[in-house]
């Protein structure tokens, strides 16, 4: 056939045996002549070599930058997760969406290096088993090729020559199944880190936003009545509060100051973060207190439907820190209307729901002011009185609410059945004793009502202030509880903080308010207003609409009501105007669970001034500018798991590689890594001549050298020995080969 023939042109001396000689010959005379300043073999360092020693080095470098880099992401994410204030880098990364890029090229470049590492930490393995592990003669090429050819370490795991014989072999092993599974880990890096990336919610950098501001308010048109429809949203606020307070006849819900958001958009005011310009405040403080009632008696003009207590109402100064006035005692009339009253009700029902809020006419002689007003009462009396006239509010003093609650609808019904209801008789009531905040009144023997004096603050005014908040800002919606056939308010009340230990801020999607101390008194340009004028409409706007829309009834009826509004849940319409249901339940809610009246009445006049604000906002034509920031969204790092397991691999591996080269260091003497020419020399020598001699002329394979055993070829024959062990020496006359002996 063609392939047996010799080309003519080349001479076939594989199967000459003086030939071999003489180029084996020829061949160490010159390998003898270029390999003459072998003394440098016995520096450990240069043993390693340059690229050995550059790939160690500036790979744990190349490692260890992208790494930091990294850990650095990770740190500012958290940082910006929790509500912190990250770097400018961690801003231009996340903003250029380079995030998961920066994962994948610091990861690539990671698994780079540690593939280059983890060759060097081979051809270091190839080394130490040769020269002190030993193997078989038939898988000692493999080895000493090994040491130059920087192959990956799972090829180790291919062979069979190196066996678990004492503590070396064993510890040899274990590096090597090692740094082959961390090779292998550290392919998955970029999913390993990946996986503690979530979409998170970040406050993003501060910019600058045109705010509407609360002036030249009497251009914009008369709000509607907010008492007729229900709140369009739970507006979210900022706050900075105090401690609620019992005392043995009072609750005062201490300061309350609220910020109210000058933003449109429900998703700017919950992704708010931080703001740093005016903004409308005020004091929502409420504090309630048992009144001392006399010449009470409750009034029937039209049977049961319309129920009418008066008397006269007295307030003692001095038994009130909270409360100061000119006059140690301030005394009023009142006439409050009652919800209408379903006569021989076939139901007894003790808790009726059905209240009343009630505002008596204020004027100059009233003059009760809470301590630390907002602004303080500086208009003369004049102007006063003419203010009174025009806004419904006395600027001398709080506003001050009577809060009559029915205990017992029946027994009120039954006191006005025995009086002769044409002639319009009264029935006399008399106060039977206090309960906290509440003073119980009752009529033939039986405790029909509880009257409760309630004073607030109801101004408004504009200061440059702070607010912000590393949570995220929540707007609860109402929700109808079929059951119950009442709205469920639990939500809203819970934003409110309408609880005696309400819940912290960031619970209630609330955003902080700086101290008062530090808000700045925002000046207004009135322009040709009348800045007395213009300045109470500003800061009274809310106690003007607030109370406004507490009617009168008919003026025909006697005797004539004060201002209020009904909170019952089953009036159905009568002279005096009932609240829309979900003001009821808010404020019914908020009574039966806290049983406090000042926390009912603060969390109803609270949602009505937001409804007021936010119904009129949009109409405001004068803006000023803000520092604003508000929450981002990204996909960012934002746990440390998949960090600390990718740090765990690349530290498992630097372990592992520092073992491995102190193993070379110590255990070989005559390995020089990446030096092919040696690690073949090594094997051409002594009892691996023969062999190569009989694979060059039989074309064997390594399964069938692995299959030769121990023969003898006749006189002068060679003995394979391929079962013998096999180690790296030098030999006595100088030269280094692999040979058969026990390791050392």
């Amino acid at each position: 056939m063609e392939s047996d023939k010799v080309h003519p042109m080349v001479e076939d001396t594989s199967l000459d045996p003086s030939r071999i000689a003489t180029d084996k010959h020829s061949i160490s005379h010159n390998v003898e002549m270029v390999a003459k300043p072998a003394k440098v073999e016995n520096n450990a360092w240069s043993r390693i070599g340059l690229v050995s020693l550059l790939t160690l080095v500036l790979g744990f470098i190349l490692v260890l930058v992208p790494l930091v880099l990294l850990g650095l992401m990770w740190k500012e994410s958290m940082v910006a997760m929790s509500g912190g204030e990250p770097r400018e880098l961690w801003f231009q990364v996340v903003h250029a969406n380079w995030t998961s890029r920066l994962v994948t090229v610091c990861t690539a470049v990671i698994r780079t290096m540690i593939a280059m590492q983890a060759t060097v930490a081979t051809a270091m393995i190839g080394s130490v088993v040769l020269e002190r592990i030993g193997v078989p003669l038939s898988h000692a090429p493999f080895y000493s090729i090994a040491r130059a050819a920087y192959i990956s370490p799972n090829s180790l795991l291919f062979t069979t020559g190196l066996r678990p014989k004492n503590f070396s072999a064993i510890l040899v092993l274990l590096l090597i199944v090692l740094e082959v599974l961390l090779t292998f880990a550290s392919q998955f890096l970029s999913t390993i880190l990946i996986s503690d990336f979530r979409t998170g919610v970040y406050t993003d950098t501060t910019g600058t936003s045109d705010v509407h501001i609360l002036r030249n308010i009497y251009l914009t048109g008369v709000p509607p009545d907010w008492t007729s429809i229900p709140p369009a949203s739970s507006w979210t606020f900022a706050e900075r509060s105090e401690s609620f307070t019992i005392g043995s006849d009072y609750h005062d819900t201490g300061h309350v100051y609220r910020a109210m958001l000058p933003f449109e958009d429900e998703t700017q005011r919950t992704d708010l973060r931080s703001f740093n310009g005016p903004a409308p405040v005020m004091d929502q403080r409420m504090v309630c207190v048992s009144p001392t009632l006399s010449g009470l008696s409750l009034n029937s003009s039209f049977s049961t439907t319309d129920i009418r207590l008066s008397g006269q109402m007295t307030v003692d100064i001095d038994d009130y820190p909270m409360l100061r006035s000119p006059d140690q005692v301030s005394s009023i009339d009142f006439t409050c209307a009652l919800p209408y009253l379903t006569v021989n009700s076939t139901e007894s029902n003790t808790t009726t729901w059905e209240s009343t809020l009630c505002t008596p006419a204020l004027n100059l002689n009233w003059n009760v002011q809470l301590e630390d007003p907002l602004v303080e009462p500086t208009f003369n009396d004049s102007t006063a009185q003419t203010l009174t006239i025009l806004y419904t509010h006395n600027p001398r003093a709080s506003s001050m609410l009577l809060i009559l609650d029915i205990l017992d609808k029946d027994a009120i019904a039954s006191s006005i059945l025995d009086t002769d209801s044409d002639s319009g008789d009264n029935t006399n009531t008399t106060t039977l004793r206090t309960d906290g905040p509440w003073s119980i009144i009752g009529a033939n023997g039986s405790e029909v009502l509880r009257v409760s004096a309630c004073y607030t603050n109801l101004i408004s005014k504009t200061f440059n202030l702070s607010m912000k908040r590393s949570w995220a800002g929540t707007e609860p919606k109402l929700t109808w509880d079929r059951n119950a056939q009442i709205y469920d308010t639990a939500s809203s009340a819970h934003q409110l903080g309408a609880s005696r230990a309400p819940d912290n801020l960031v619970n209630r999607g609330l955003l902080a308010l700086s101290p008062p101390s530090s808000w700045e008194e925002y000046t207004i340009d009135y322009g040709p207003v009348d800045p007395n004028y213009e300045g109470f409409n500003t800061h009274w706007w809310f106690a003007k609409y607030l109370l406004a829309y507490l009617s009168n009834p008919q003026p025909d009826t006697t005797p004539a009501a004060d201002p209020g509004v009904l909170l019952s849940s089953s009036n159905t319409g009568q002279l005096s105007p009932n609240a829309d249901f979900a003001h009821v339940s808010l404020f019914q809610n908020t009574l039966r669970e806290t049983g406090s009246p000042a926390l009912a009445t603060q969390a109803l006049l609270a949602r009505g001034a937001e409804m007021l604000y936010y119904n009129h906002l949009f109409k405001l034509y004068a803006t000023e500018p803000a520092e604003t920031a508000f929450a981002g969204t990204a996909l960012v790092p934002a746990r440390w798991v998949g960090f600390a397991v990718g740090v765990g691999i690349v530290g498992v591996h630097f372990v592992v590689l520092g073992v491995v080269v102190l193993l070379f260091l110590r255990w070989t003497r005559e390995s020089v890594l990446g030096q092919y020419w040696q690690a073949v020399a090594h094997v051409v020598e002594g009892d691996t001549a023969a062999v190569i001699e009989r694979v060059s002329a039989n074309n064997a394979t390594d399964g069938e050298v692995k299959g030769w055993r121990k023969d003898r070829e006749g006189a002068g024959g060679v003995g394979l020995g391929l079962g013998e062990q096999s180690i790296l020496r030098r030999r006595g006359e100088g030269s280094v080969a692999i040979v058969s002996g026990a390791p050392r």
